[in-house]
C-alpha cells in the first residue's frame, strides 16, 4: 500500500469482532495505527450491538464465535445497511462456511493466520467507496461553505459577483441564459442575500400558466368575480408582499399581462379581478428568460417601457459547455447526491470519464447533466464511473464539436435504439416494474415511457 492509501484509512471507523482475547487485543493495537476509530467485540451479539450504536464504516469479523457467529451477524448488518463492507476471517475453509458467507453477502474472505499486508490491502479496497464519499463531501463543503456556489470557473464566479452586488438593492433583475442553466437558483440566491430574505420567495412559471387564468392567479379575485369564484382569494403577488416574485420564462408573457405588470411595477398596486379599489403591494421582481428581450421589443412582442422597468440590472449566465471545469464540479456533486438517493456506492469518476463528460454539448445544461448522472449511478456496477459507463448511458448526448475526443477506442458501439432499450430495461428492473419511478429516474414523463416500452416490445 502507498502512504496516501494508508493515510486515507484514517477517515474510516472499523468494527473488529473476534472471540480470541489475545488476538483481539493485538489486532486492536495494530488497527489503531491505521484507522480513525477501532471498536472491538468478543462475539457476534456484542458486535451487532456496537454496530447499531456506533455505525462503523467497515466490519472485520471471525466466523465461529459464541452467541452469534460471524455469518449471522453479517446477515443482520446487511439488513440494516447492505452497503457496509463485511470481511470474514477464519482458520477454517469448510465449503459450507463459504456457501453461507456468499448467501450472507459477505464482501471478502481472509484466511488465518492473517497476512498483515494482505489484510490492509483488503480493508482499503473494501473501504474505498466510503473514503471517496467522505472526500467528495469535504470538497462539496469547501465549495458551498463560503458561497451559494454554482461552480468554480472564473466565468461563473464573475456572475456570482454580479448577483452579490445587486442582491441588497431595490433593482429589478433580468436573468438571461439557456434552459437548464440555473436561473432559478440564481434568483433564489439574490433573494437570500437581500434584505427581503425573511420574506416570501414565489416562483411563477409564465410558460406553463393558462392565459385565461394568469390574471386571477397572480392578482387574486373577489367573490363572484366569475362563475367559479365562490369566495375571495389572494393572488400570488399579494402572497409575495414583502418578498420576491420570480417570473420565469418572461418571454411568454402576453401583451395584455405585460400591461398589467407594468402598472404594478410603476404604481406598486394591484387590483384583484372583480375589484374596483387597488391596494399596495411591496414586491421585488426578478425575471428570467432564454430569449433576447430587446429583440422581442423590436419585433413588437414585448413592451419597451416594461423592458426598461424590469431590466434595471441584467445578468447573463453562460451555458455549461463554455465552463468545462464546472461540468466536473457539478458531476461530482450530483454523483454524491444520486448515490445517497439510490442507495448505491458510486462516488468517483475516472479521468477518462471526466474528459468524455467535458466533451459533450450539454444543451440542457445543468438540468440535463443532473439527470444524466442519476442514470449513470443507477446503471453503475462499480464505485467509480468509467468511460464506457458514460458512453453506455449517453445515447442522447451530443458531442461538442469544439472539443470532440477520440472516444471510439476499445469501445463496442451500439445503436441509439439499442442503448435506449438497454437503459429502459435496466431502469425498469431496478424499480421492480414501477413505471412512475422509472420515468422519474429517466427524466421523462410517464406517457413517453409507456410509448417507448411499447416500441421496444
Amino acid at each position: 500500500m502507498t502512504e496516501i492509501q494508508i493515510h486515507k484509512l484514517k477517515l474510516i471507523k472499523i468494527l473488529y469482532v473476534e472471540d480470541d482475547l489475545s488476538l483481539r487485543t493485538s489486532m486492536k493495537d495494530f488497527l489503531k495505527l491505521y484507522f480513525k476509530e477501532v471498536l472491538t467485540a468478543s462475539n457476534g451479539s456484542e458486535g451487532l450491538e456496537l454496530f447499531l450504536k456506533y455505525l462503523p464504516d467497515i466490519v472485520l469479523t471471525d466466523i465461529k464465535m459464541p452467541k452469534l457467529d460471524g455469518i449471522k451477524m453479517t446477515m443482520e448488518i446487511k439488513k440494516i445497511n447492505r452497503n457496509i463492507p463485511v470481511i470474514l476471517t477464519t482458520a477454517y475453509t469448510e465449503t459450507e462456511d463459504l456457501i453461507n458467507a456468499i448467501e450472507a453477502n459477505v464482501d471478502r474472505y481472509i484466511q488465518k493466520p492473517i497476512n498483515i499486508d494482505s489484510l490492509l490491502e483488503t480493508l482499503y479496497v473494501s473501504a474505498l467507496p466510503k473514503i471517496q464519499k467522505l472526500e467528495i463531501a469535504k470538497l462539496r463543503f469547501q465549495y458551498f461553505n463560503e458561497e451559494i456556489s454554482f461552480g468554480k470557473t472564473i466565468e461563473i464566479k464573475n456572475v456570482f459577483e454580479k448577483i452579490k452586488n445587486v442582491a441588497d438593492t431595490s433593482f429589478s433583475v433580468v436573468l438571461k441564459g439557456e434552459t437548464g442553466v440555473g436561473k432559478n437558483f440564481m434568483a433564489r440566491a439574490i433573494h437570500d442575500m437581500s434584505g427581503r430574505k425573511n420574506g416570501p420567495f414565489i416562483k411563477i412559471d409564465l410558460g406553463s400558466m393558462v392565459e385565461t387564468l394568469i390574471e386571477s392567479e397572480l392578482f387574486g379575485y373577489e367573490k363572484g368575480a366569475f362563475t367559479d369564484a365562490g369566495k375571495k382569494r389572494k393572488g400570488l403577488f399579494a402572497e409575495a408582499d414583502g418578498g420576491t416574485i420570480f417570473l420565469d420564462e418572461l418571454e411568454n408573457a402576453s401583451l395584455h399581462f405585460q400591461a398589467k405588470l407594468l402598472n404594478i411595477v410603476e404604481e406598486k398596486k394591484i387590483i384583484p379581478v372583480g375589484a374596483n379599489t387597488p391596494f399596495d403591494v411591496d414586491v421585488r421582481i426578478i425575471s428570467a428568460t432564454n430569449k433576447n428581450l430587446y429583440d422581442l421589443v423590436k419585433e413588437g412582442k414585448f413592451r419597451e417601457d416594461l423592458y426598461y422597468r424590469l431590466a434595471e440590472f441584467e445578468v447573463t449566465i453562460p451555458p455549461l459547455r463554455e465552463r468545462k471545469d464546472d461540468i466536473i464540479w457539478f458531476a461530482i456533486r450530483f454523483l454524491s447526491e444520486a448515490s445517497d438517493e439510490l442507495k448505491k456506492s458510486v462516488y468517483d469518476i475516472s479521468s477518462e470519464a471526466k474528459e468524455l463528460l467535458k466533451s459533450f454539448k450539454w444543451e440542457g445544461n445543468v438540468r440535463e447533466l443532473r439527470n444524466f448522472i442519476r442514470r449513470l449511478v443507477l446503471l453503475s456496477e462499480s464505485s467509480t464511473v468509467s468511460k464506457n459507463d458514460v458512453l453506455s448511458a449517453g445515447f442522447h448526448v451530443s458531442f461538442d464539436k469544439s472539443n470532440r475526443m477520440a472516444s471510439s477506442e476499445n469501445y463496442d458501439f451500439k445503436t441509439i435504439a439499442e442503448m435506449e432499450k438497454e437503459l429502459i430495461e435496466n431502469t425498469m428492473n431496478y424499480v421492480g416494474g414501477n413505471k412512475t419511478k422509472a420515468a422519474r429516474l429517466l427524466g421523462i414523463d410517464i406517457t413517453t415511457l409507456r410509448r417507448k416500452i411499447k416500441q421496444i416490445g
